[in-house]
């Protein structure tokens, strides 16, 4: 049976399977996890320039990427400022609390796109801001639990939708601006036209020096 492996890396080095002091140490686990961090007087990971390397696991015969954070621990958990690199390319830059993205922090997605803004409990969760890497749109809102709430929705044209959102969606009241100044004023719904529930559009309004025709609207939104 596989056991703690402890090297201390400071001062008088020695190899042990137990945490005897604070210190700096390499800590290989029994299922292949590796520490390599300060610990304090309480035998607890805490402190700056910590790194913990997962064990890699196998898919189809292959060895995954191993997943890693780099960066502060405190009272034994990863507190503070880090920097956790997934399995899939995934890198998240920002702030840590017990183990969780929580704070400030960036995300930037195995397919670049972008989400930079506050976090809790792993979720995006407060002003945060999502770049579409392929689009080139961006959504600056309020998000609640991992998902969009209220906020401005940008296309790389210039238009911009002031909206709510449902699941992600666009849902509510909505004013679109256009480049050209005109705004637009409607509201989405949900429909269950043809017995199928889809997203619909109600314009309510029109302000400014030109208007837009449902057909053209219709390819705007979808």
């Amino acid at each position: 049976m596989a056991e703690v492996k402890v090297e201390y890396l400071d001062g008088e080095q020695e190899t042990t399977s137990f945490i005897s002091r604070p210190g700096l140490a390499r800590v290989t686990y029994p299922n292949g996890d590796v520490y390599e961090g300060p610990f304090d007087e309480r035998k607890l990971k805490h402190g700056l320039n910590a790194k913990y390397t997962f064990a890699s696991a196998e898919e189809d015969g292959e060895e995954s990427q191993a997943v890693t954070y780099e960066g502060e621990y405190r009272d034994g958990s990863r507190t503070g400022v880090g920097k956790m690199t997934y399995a899939d390319g995934t890198v998240y830059r920002g702030e840590f609390k017990q183990g969780f993205r929580h704070g400030k922090g960036s995300y930037t997605y195995a397919n670049d796109d972008i989400y930079s803004g506050e976090w809790q409990n792993d979720k995006r969760h407060g002003q945060g801001t999502y770049l579409h890497k392929k689009s080139a749109c961006r959504l600056d809102a309020y998000w609640y639990d991992g998902s969009p709430v209220e906020g401005d929705f940008m296309h790389p044209d210039g238009t911009k939708y002031a909206a709510n959102f449902v699941d992600a969606d666009f849902r509510g009241k909505c004013r679109i601006s256009f480049p050209s100044g005109m705004d637009l004023r409607g509201e989405f719904f949900d429909s269950l036209a043809g017995g199928n529930k889809q997203v619909c559009w109600r314009p309510l309004d029109f302000r400014g020096p030109a208007k837009i025709s449902n057909a053209s609207m219709t390819r705007l939104i979808n």
